[in-house]
């Protein structure tokens, strides 16, 4: 790891970093954009010759955290929570909303 550090400056793997964050993003939107497509089609199931494409169903819940601290209160909170550090890596534009 130390090598790859000598090899190049911090500023061009951050320019390439910035290079494939945006490529990305383009990338992303387009995947999302086919999903819904293939949703909008009713597509269930595609066999190809190097992939099956699948739709299936799926079920995402969310956490009242508000009230889970107010019926258990915050010690419960606490025993119970699995914390992880780890560090991020942003990439934020200069004068471009998004």
């Amino acid at each position: 790891m130390a090598s790859v550090q000598r090899l190049f400056k911090p500023e061009a793997v951050a320019q390439r970093l910035v290079e494939l964050h945006t490529k990305k993003a383009i990338i992303e939107a387009q995947y999302e954009q086919a999903k819904k497509q293939l949703l909008e089609m009713g597509v269930e199931e595609i066999l190809l010759p190097e992939a099956t494409v699948k739709v299936s169903e799926g079920i995402r819940f969310t956490l009242d955290n508000k009230a889970v601290l107010l019926k258990l209160g915050q010690n419960w909170v606490d025993d119970h929570t699995n914390l992880t550090q780890y560090k991020q890596v942003r990439v934020t534009y200069k004068g471009v909303s998004k």
